[in-house]
């Protein structure tokens, strides 16, 4: 086959009816007019797994990239199930992000107020910093808790939402 007749594939289309639709390599060879040998060679390549799991974690991490915002969703039902997991996803990483910001402007308060003249000011900053300690280390819990609930890996987090990893925690549910 030349290159002029070859059929132009949608790659990620075709990953899409592969991992999450289920189709095999032989029917994607008869759907997008490529031999099966082709796909199979390419989705060994590119990691193609049937698992709607990575389709959505691969998602995620793209919607992450645009701010949670999104790009072009198939309006298929299998493109619209993985929409919603990741927004769902999406939502609690920025809420996740959002409750961090709280304890690190309190901390910085904190700390300022530790450094104050003020002898009660710098009291109750030591205990503020004690108990934002406390705080974030139940936060950390919490987090790491809901995203092992919404099967978010560690490998998932988007550039920027590590900041739980400040908090010397350890995981409950590691393996």
């Amino acid at each position: 086959m030349n290159e002029a007749s070859k059929p132009r594939i949608d790659w990620e289309k075709a990953r899409v009816d592969y991992e999450v639709g289920g189709l095999s390599y032989g029917q994607l060879a008869a759907r997008y007019g490529l031999s099966k040998a082709a796909f199979s060679k390419h989705g060994r390549k590119n990691g193609w797994v049937q698992d709607a799991g990575p389709a959505v974690r691969r998602q995620l991490a793209e919607r992450m990239a645009l701010g949670g915002k999104v790009a072009d969703i198939n309006p298929e039902k299998r493109e619209a199930a993985i929409a919603s997991a990741v927004s769902d996803r999406v939502e609690l990483l920025k809420e996740h992000q959002t409750e961090w910001r709280a304890i690190r402007a309190a901390v910085r308060q904190a700390l300022n107020d530790a450094n104050s003249d003020d002898w009660n000011l710098r009291s109750k900053a030591t205990a503020t910093l004690k108990n934002m300690r406390l705080a974030s280390q139940a936060l950390a819990l919490t987090h790491i808790g809901e995203r092992r609930a919404h099967g978010i890996k560690d490998d998932d987090k988007a550039p920027g939402d590590g900041v739980y990893r400040l908090v010397q925690v350890e995981d409950p549910y590691a393996e």
